[in-house]
């Protein structure tokens, strides 16, 4: 049986999708109870995805870094492109950070706030959202852009396989 660290550098790639979902469904659930005039009926569950999203983005930064620590011999482009994305993923894990404490305190206070606070409270964390795509982005581009993280064998193979499954797709038809 084939162990995952036979055919994958890091645990990164693994880890790196929990804090996006989390985060953007906390959103989602958050503007549906907007949506339904049950804000408070939801509020605690987003609560719970935004705290959860960011343990997991602590996870995911840490996983990263290590990952960036064990590349070798890359262009200075592909470099530049890591330093991005390393920075990029610090600066969106502090916002999440403070944006957490922001929502203990909205939990805490949360009888005593006003509506419009509420909502602004929300638009930060929408926003917030458009620097984790800016992130997955710029990761996305370091894979696809630049290979990294993944072998040349892998490379090879996929491509056959995408091919075959090509060739066999247009005689079928």
């Amino acid at each position: 049986m084939e162990t995952t660290t036979n055919w994958i550098p890091n645990v990164h790639p693994l880890l790196v999708h929990f804090p996006i979902a989390l985060l953007f469904a906390a959103m989602t659930i958050e503007l549906l109870g907007f949506t339904l005039k049950q804000y408070y009926k939801y509020s605690f569950v987003t609560d719970l995805l935004v705290w959860g999203g960011t343990l997991f983005g602590v996870v995911t930064l840490i996983t990263g870094l290590q990952a960036a620590n064990s590349i070798t011999s890359i262009s200075p482009d592909a470099k530049a492109a890591v330093k991005s994305h390393e920075l990029t993923a610090i600066i969106m894990l502090s916002f999440f950070i403070l944006y957490s404490v922001v929502r203990i305190f909205r939990y805490r206070y949360r009888n005593g706030l006003k509506s419009i606070t509420i909502i602004l409270i929300f638009l930060i964390g929408c926003f917030g959202l458009i620097g984790i795509y800016k992130t997955g982005e710029k990761g996305a581009k370091l894979v696809y852009k630049y290979g990294i993280g993944v072998s040349k064998s892998n490379i090879k193979s996929s491509t056959l396989l995408y091919k075959k499954d090509s060739i066999a797709a247009r005689d079928s038809h």
